[in-house]
């Protein structure tokens, strides 16, 4: 830009700025406040370098146009986004990296633009898991004494790509660790003798995480948690036939409660 005075040409310099978020692949603040960000030009010299405030925010003024990669520095055991979130809705301008160290693909500022949404995904590996169960008395609940239900097939899913599956085990348990933290498509086969049981909210840590169905395959979402387990994912179902019991309930063996220090 420029204004003419006089038969002078007075150039005139509006500066750019970004702005963006750490953000976490949870949902959660999770390990988003203090990740220190820096700004590159195209040649890979820093040029500044910000902290990330406790909501994960973060910006960069007084910048001329030009293009710039941004870098940040993750804490042990955190990673970046991967390409593509499926559920979140959320972009990342760094993406997966073999280390906490990684930089942007370059990006373009124009003169004067304030440039948002110049966001970094960050998470955890994290775990989730719990029991199925038969819930005997149909109210949604694990009540004492209600049988474990073994072979149930579980599937984690995301942009339609299988990540992850398990079966219940002889005990009801099932678990599955080592995963991207975020959003998951949760695929949940059962025996055909079964459909999940009813889906109440009062009282969440006794209840089924899944919709009520009569479909033997079932489809819904659940968060991966960043960093930790989510252990509260009790898979309950009921018999579409009273008395007609999966076969798969005949071969659970007796829990021996003996102290392992008193076994022979």
């Amino acid at each position: 830009d420029g204004a003419r005075m006089h038969g002078f040409a007075m150039p005139v310099m509006r500066y750019a700025a970004i702005s963006g978020q750490v953000w976490s692949l949870d949902g959660s603040d999770n390990g988003v406040s203090g990740i220190p960000v820096s700004l590159y030009d195209q040649s890979g010299r820093m040029l500044a370098a910000v902290t990330a405030d406790t909501d994960g925010s973060f910006g960069f003024e007084g910048l001329l146009p030009g293009s710039y990669l941004l870098s940040a520095t993750l804490p042990e055991g955190y990673l970046f986004s991967r390409a593509q979130e499926s559920l979140s809705g959320r972009s990342s301008y760094i993406i997966s990296a073999e280390n906490g160290q990684s930089q942007s693909v370059a990006f373009t500022v124009t003169m004067g633009e304030d440039l948002t949404g110049v966001d970094i995904g960050i998470g955890a590996i994290g775990a989730i898991g719990d029991r199925a169960w038969l819930d005997e008395n149909e109210n949604g609940m694990q009540d004492l004494g209600e049988p474990d239900m073994p072979g149930i097939q579980i599937a984690l899913y995301q942009q339609g790509q299988l990540i992850a599956s398990t079966e219940s085990d002889a005990y009801g348990h099932w678990e599955l660790t080592g995963l991207f933290p975020g959003e998951y498509e949760m695929q949940v086969t059962m025996h055909a003798e079964l459909k999940t049981t009813v889906h109440q909210e009062e009282f969440p840590l006794v209840a089924s995480i899944m919709p009520e169905s009569e479909e033997t395959v079932v489809h819904f979402t659940v968060v991966v948690p960043s960093g930790t387990e989510n252990l509260h994912c009790d898979l309950g179902f009921r018999l579409r036939t009273p008395g007609a019991y999966p076969a798969a309930m005949n071969e659970i063996p007796e829990m021996d409660w003996t102290p392992y220090s008193q076994r022979k």
